[in-house]
Order: structure tokens, then C-alpha cells, then sequence
């Protein structure tokens, strides 16, 4: 289950950032459901003077709230913002006591990891497209990486190559990647390398 970590004040309720208050640490029972404090302790940036100040009690914060990357609070801006964003937390700015909003939070987080992770499928599946010559495919793998960073070469082209459904694959990409030779050795596949321009070649590959 995924922590997540909630700004609140002396009342209870998610705190601005004017106010001085708690970081509390939500945990939901794996068994039961219900969800349990796992961490609480005093949080605020009122009193700061400089943002190095401020940016230092916030990494405080991250690093004692260790592998949490929620945080839920009723503003969140400035520096908490940047710095919560620079180490890929999901910002949630709600009003209200916890056990208001702790199951639409996971549930708002599960969405959208469960879209990220179809996006990031249907990224490796429309790859290699097909072309009008039977048996022909054609990849941009250099288009293919610059527009998803989650993507590696081998997560695009390995599944397809292991099919073996094609009978010829044209690759554009700005190198040849370290591991075709082994692999299209291991494969009984072949390749021809010509280079386009200035960091860019083709790669044609086939089955012997």
C-alpha cells in the first residue's frame, strides 16, 4: 500500500503554508483496510528566513518520511512545490480532516499510475509500425525514445524481435545500440548500417 503524507494543523485539519503544524504519515492496513499512522512529527516554514532554510527543512521532511511521494496539504507553493516536484511527488491540495479524502487520494494515485502504465504499454505496442510492402516494418527509434524517457531500445524492439513476424525491420536512430550484434547473433538475424547524416543511420534488419 502507498504512504501517503498530509500537512495538517493544531485542529487537525490539511494546513496553508502560513500555519505551523504536523507532517503525518498515512499507511493503509493491508489486511484490513483501515489506515494507520506510521510516522507524525512537527512541520512548518513560517519561522524560515532564507529559502536555503526553507529548502533544507523540506528535505528534512522528505527524508525522514522516507519512500512516501504523496503529499497532501491545503496550499502547497514556492519552494515546498519545487522541491516536492523535483523529487516526483504527486501534490494533492485538499481541505478537510484525512479520514475525508485518504481513500479518494490512493484512489485519484492508483488512476493515475494505472494510465501512466497503459500509456507506457500502448508506447512499446504501436512500435514498429507496419509498412505497404508485406513482411516490411519501419521504426524512428530516435523519435521513439526522445518522446517517452521511460523507453529503452530494448523495450521497444525485443518483444517484436523475439516474434519474428517480419521479414524486413528498418530502424532510424541516431546509433546502434551496443546489443544488436549479440542479439541478432543470438537470433539468427542480419543487419546493414548506413549512416543518413551527422548523427543519424539506418539500421535494415532480416532474418537469415
Amino acid at each position: 500500500m502507498k504512504p501517503i503524507s498530509i500537512f495538517l494543523n493544531s485542529e487537525g485539519f490539511t494546513a496553508s503554508l502560513e500555519e505551523e503544524g504536523m507532517i503525518r504519515v498515512y499507511t493503509q492496513n493491508f489486511t484490513t483496510d483501515a489506515w494507520e499512522v506510521t510516522e507524525e512529527f512537527e512541520f512548518s516554514l513560517v519561522k524560515s528566513s532564507s529559502i536555503s532554510e526553507l529548502r533544507k527543512i523540506i528535505l528534512n521532511m522528505i527524508q525522514r518520511i522516507g519512500d512516501c511521494r504523496i503529499f497532501v496539504a491545503r496550499e502547497v507553493a514556492g519552494q515546498l512545490y519545487s522541491v516536492l516536484e523535483a523529487y516526483k511527488f504527486s501534490i494533492y491540495e485538499v481541505e478537510g480532516k484525512p479520514e475525508q479524502f485518504l481513500d479518494s487520494v490512493l484512489a485519484s494515485e492508483n488512476e493515475l499510475n494505472k494510465n501512466l502504465t497503459e500509456k507506457s504499454i500502448q508506447s512499446v505496442v504501436c512500435y514498429p509500425e507496419k509498412t505497404d510492402v508485406e513482411g516490411a516494418y519501419f521504426l524512428n527509434l530516435k523519435a521513439a525514445l526522445n518522446a517517452d524517457l521511460n523507453l529503452t531500445s530494448k523495450k521497444i524492439l525485443l518483444p517484436f524481435l523475439a516474434k519474428k513476424d517480419f521479414k524486413v525491420l528498418e530502424v532510424i536512430c541516431d546509433h546502434m545500440p551496443k546489443w544488436f550484434d549479440d542479439e541478432f547473433e543470438k537470433q539468427g538475424l542480419e543487419s546493414t548500417l548506413s549512416r543518413l547524416k551527422d548523427n543519424e543511420y539506418k539500421v535494415i534488419i532480416s532474418i537469415k
